[in-house]
Formats: C-alpha cells, structure tokens, sequence
C-alpha cells in the first residue's frame, strides 16, 4: 500500500507542476469533478492497568437460622463487623424504628463500616425488594426503610422496584450518613444497569448487588472503566444521579471511538464551524479516506452523496472491549442555494458485531444529521441543527418468571437540537464574526423512568445542555493570513474557555489552541489541554501534523494524554471528455 500510495502522490504532485505551469489551460476548462485521496495515522497515549478488588457483605442466614453478618471487605475488626449487624439487628426488632434513627446510629461508623452497611442494605433490597413489575418513581427513603424492615420481619417479599430504583436508594442513604455517593447507570451482561459509586479515602468504590469492588484511583473514568471491566461489559456512555435527578454524563473512551466512527458530534463544535465558516460548495467529489489509530481503523468512500465505511474499534487493557466490527452505509452530502442558505444532510444505517469479555452480541444502529445556515457574505447568518442517533444490542436476560428472553438494549442514543446566530462586519483586510451556539438535547427526566428506545419520549424532556459564545477574528494581510478565535461555553456540570490562533499562507500555516474547564460537581474533572499544528500545501498535496494533549485532574489525581496525528490529502482534478 505504500509503493502505491507514493505513486499516487508523485502523479498528482506532477499534474499540479503542469496547472501551475499553464494557468491559461487551468482557466479554459473546469474539472467536472474532485477526488480526495484521504490518509490518517494517529497515536498516543498507553494506559496502565487499573487495580481492582472484590468483595461482598450481606445479612443473612447462617447454620443456627438466624440472620447474621457475613463480609470479607478488609479493614474491618470483630468488634465494628458486630456494631453493623448490631443495626441490622435493631431494624429486624424494632429497636431502630425509623429511617432517621438509622442515620443516627449510622453517621458515626467508620468509612469501612458504612461500606459494609450500605452493601447489606443493596443485597437485602435486591433479595427481597426487586420488582419486575414496577415502573414508578422511586420510593422515599423512608418507605425504604420500612420495606427493608418489614422483609427483615417477615421474610416476605416487598416492592422497592428494579436496579434504578434501588440505586437511588442506596445513593441517598450513602450521602445521609456521609459517604459522598452517585446512582451510575453502566451495562451488565443482563443489559443497562443502576449501581453505585462512592468517593471513599483510598479510591473509588462501587456497591452493586450486595458486592463491592474497590480501586486504587480517584480518576472516576478509569474506576468505572475497571467496574465495566469485571463485569466483561463495555459501557459507551455513564450518567450520574443523585435524588434520581441526572447531575452529569460523559461519554466513555470507548464511546468516542464509536462517535467518532460513525461520525456523531455530541458536542456544538460541528454547529459553530458550520455557521462561520464561508459559504458551502454543492459537493462534486468522490472521497476515499483511510484511519489507523490505536483503537480504531477504518476505510470510506462518498461518491457524490451515497458513501460507505467500515473498520474495527478496539479496546484498552483496562477495556472489556476486544474489538467491533462496523459496516456503515448512508447518504450525506452538501447543497448550497445562491444566497438563501447551506444545507447538508447526513443519514445512514449501521450494523455490525460486539465482541467483548461477556461474549458476542450484534450492533444495529442508525443517525440523521441535518444541518442548514444563512449565506450571507456579511450581516446576519442564522444556523439549525437536528441530529440524533441510536446504536443498540440484543443481550440474554431473566423475566419475572425467570425465564431466558432475549432483550433489546441501548449502547448509546441521542437527540438534539441545534441553534446559532453570528454577524459578519467586513472590510477590505478583517473579518470579525461574532457567534452564539446552543444546544439543546432530550434528557433522561428521573433514573427511575429510564427505558428504552421504545420508552425514549416517555421518560426524556428536552432541556438545555450547552452554550457557546465567542467571535472569529480573521486578518488578510499582504503576505500571510492572521485568525483568531477566543471562545466560552457553558455546560450544566462545568465552564470552559479556550481559544484558537492560526497563521500562515496558502502554501504553510501553523495553529495551536488550548482550553480550560473548571468543574461545578465534584465527580467531574477540571481538565485543560492544548494542540499544536501545521499544514503544508504543495498545490493538490496537503500534509497536516498536530499534537495535542488532554488533562484531568481528579482530586489532585492528575493523568495526561497525549496524540500525536498525522494526515495527507490528495485532491486530483477529473475533467469532463465533452469539449
């Protein structure tokens, strides 16, 4: 591929001498068509291996039929295992008679015990409170209690409801008593699932079904990665609840890869570079483009509309992922109505196969992207944006009646809504182009009313979920070009500021940019980060090389990553055969 490749490269190479050579001929006939010959490699970053335990602590009967406390969490002396079935005791007699005196008997424990506690309590909810049947809000903590108790007392089952519900639970009694905690939804090999995350001194810690698994990081990415990875599931995506109501959400690495695949932009970057930049060309090409990077590989085509791609995404050493194979096939071009506006739609099908360490399980998916501006040289331009995808799996799971059906659910699924206004002023050598961008996308409304694709519009809201605001300045002087682009968005867990330079001509230029979040809840990261790099234009041959590094800092737990991306573009002229 690389003899190949360098002859391609040398033809074009030499068919741009010869244009350059004869302007007049260039001038006389345009070509019918263009094609971009596309290649990219990128590296970056290794991971090391996250460390991980388990463990598990539950009320239960022993040889004498009575209930008592069995746990093999470390840490723990004789005397502080029987201060926590002490209380698990107090509920069954009705020594502790209410959820506040729980907490009271609770608060003082150590960290240790309250992990204890808090998994005792999951392991009774989900053994004698879960509830197929139940799709409500999820119970107050004092009808909790009372469930927990009355179980305790009778041993007959209760309705608490299903994982979602009982996760909100866990994470409520787990701040009470003073562990800060978050209701975390992941994936298991039964399908989606509600589970709980705890900040404790020496790391992240999960509770989930009367187990716990521990960590040696505060970097919260990294432990649910870990958490993913003993259950041999991948998770593309986590929110994070707290009293049911969603807090935060990021997209995994594993994600990422799969956005950046399939070619989805969760984010408003796709929306500012669309309305400033200049007006968009009805799209007369064919282009081939090829991918390698650490975790993914790919290879499309688009020819003159309808286009192609497939590749593999495979996972870290601390990923349950082995590696997806992708088949995507659709329809995205772009189409420019003389000063009216842009249009570019994007829709395409997805299909393929997850292979990870729970086993194998198909993909299926489909995205619509539609986008449209204003193409005014100068005054207003106003922008839209309507994009949406959904990636689902089929998975093995039990019914109420404990029988194996099979059970659709989502990888990843989005809804939103674009929106932006800039305004040109324009003189002879300056361009400044002040922006507003937002987006708004439909949100879960309440961990407990969760489903999926099919119970999408019944248990999401539209609401607001970012901002950005910032200007372009663009400078044409004699001998080179000047730009600048300082901006400031505005997300629901976290602030940024950034901005990027570039400068050059039509032959080199050079760009760095660089950002800064500052974090407003405290299981999401402050991260900075910057990017370096420079583009060579030898007439049809383009080269790029960029660095880049991204930073997050965990409660003084600090991890950089760095990449380092190289790309050659190839454009050949196709002319026409009619005079």
């Amino acid at each position: 591929m690389g003899k190949g490749l360098k002859n391609i490269i040398l033809a074009g190479a030499f068919s741009a001498l010869l244009a350059n050579a004869n302007p007049a001929v260039a001038e006389e006939k345009k070509p019918a068509f263009d094609i971009d010959i596309i290649v990219n490699y990128g590296t970056g970053s290794k991971e090391e291996k996250t460390d991980y335990s388990s463990f598990y602590a539950t009320y239960g009967y022993g040889e004498d039929d009575s209930r008592h406390l069995y746990t093999d969490f470390p840490g723990l002396e004789s005397y502080e295992k029987k201060e926590v079935e002490n209380i698990f005791s107090g509920i069954k007699n009705d020594s502790i008679k209410s959820y506040d005196g729980l907490l009271e008997t609770a608060t003082p424990l150590s960290e240790a015990q309250k992990i204890v506690l808090l998994t005792g309590f999951s392991k009774l909810a989900y053994s004698g409170g879960y509830d197929f049947d139940y799709f409500g809000e999820e119970v107050d903590q004092s009808t909790f209690f009372d469930r927990i108790q009355e179980y305790l007392g009778t041993d007959e089952k209760v309705s608490i409801g299903k994982c979602r519900h009982i996760g909100v639970n866990v994470e409520e009694m787990a701040n009470d008593i003073g562990i800060r905690a978050a209701a975390i939804t992941g994936i298991i090999p039964q399908g989606p699932h509600v589970y709980d995350l705890l900040k404790t001194g020496n790391g992240i810690t999960f509770i989930n079904w009367g187990n716990i698994l521990t960590t040696n990081t505060k970097n919260v990415e990294k432990a649910l990665q870990a958490f993913q990875k003993n259950q041999g599931m991948t998770s593309f995506f986590h929110n994070f609840y707290e009293d049911a109501e969603l807090k935060y959400g990021f997209i995994t690495k594993d994600g990422k890869n799969l956005l950046d695949f399939i070619g989805y932009d969760e984010s408003l970057d796709s929306s500012k570079k669309y309305l400033t930049s200049d007006k968009i060309p009805d799209w007369k090409k064919w282009t081939i483009k090829l991918d390698h990077t650490d975790y993914l590989n790919s290879a499309e085509g688009n020819f003159f509309g309808p286009f192609w791609k497939m590749g593999k995404i495979t996972g870290s050493v601390n990923s349950p992922l082995k590696e997806m194979i992708l088949v995507q096939t659709g329809y995205k071009n772009n189409f420019s109505f003389e000063n009216l506006f842009d249009f570019s739609p994007n829709i395409n099908y997805i299909v393929g196969n997850l292979s990870q360490d729970a086993g194998e399980f198909p993909v299926l998916g489909f995205m619509i992207d539609l986008i449209a501006k204003t193409n005014n040289e100068k005054g207003l331009n106003l922008s839209s944006m309507v994009s949406g995808v959904y990636v689902g799996s089929e998975t093995m799971a039990f019914d109420k009646d404990y029988n194996l059906v099979k059970k659709n659910f989502d990888l990843f699924s989005d809804l939103s809504f674009d929106a932006g206004i800039s305004y040109k002023f324009i003189t002879d050598f300056m361009r400044i182009e002040p922006y507003t961008v937002s987006k708004f996308s439909f949100l879960p409304k309440n961990v407990a009313r969760l489903g999926g694709l099919s119970e999408f519009f019944e248990g999401h809201k539209l609401e607001f979920k970012e901002l950005r605001a910032g200007s372009v300045f663009d400078f044409n002087l004699p001998d080179f070009n000047f730009s600048i682009d300082p901006y400031y968005s505005l997300k629901n867990w976290e602030h940024e500021f950034g901005g990027n330079i570039k400068i050059g001509n039509k032959n080199i230029a050079l760009d760095a940019g660089g950002y800064l979040t500052l974090s407003t809840y405290d299981f999401c990261p402050n991260k900075s980060g910057f990017n370096v790099g420079l583009e060579l234009s030898l007439g049809n041959i383009n080269f790029n090389v960029s660095i880049k590094n991204d930073r997050t800092n965990y409660d003084g737990e600090i991890e950089d990553n760095f990449a380092l991306s190289l790309e050659g573009k190839l454009n050949l002229d196709v002319y026409s055969s009619t005079p």
